[in-house]
């Protein structure tokens, strides 16, 4: 349902159900990494890192793609602390 809500701009919402739903299944690598997205579209560069770093140790066959998203992210963060 959080991807259907993320279609139609419904991003609070999607984070919402998506928070719910870790709460339910607290090990779930791909909730992190949905939630993540979202707050990474809503520029929450704090919140996304936090996600993709929790899913990468959830899931350490797809570590690289998450650590990649948290170097992606801390660049961002090192740059907007600059200005």
């Amino acid at each position: 349902r959080a991807m259907l809500l993320r279609r139609v701009n419904q991003d609070e919402r999607a984070i919402a159900d998506l928070t719910e739903a870790i709460k339910l299944r607290p090990q779930d690598e791909y909730l992190y990494s949905k939630r993540a997205e979202i707050y990474y579209s809503k520029q929450q560069l704090s919140n996304a890192l936090r996600d993709y770093s929790r899913a990468r140790s959830l899931d350490p066959a797809n570590a690289q793609y998450y650590a990649s998203n948290c170097r992606k992210i801390k660049a961002e963060l090192e740059q907007s602390a600059k200005h």
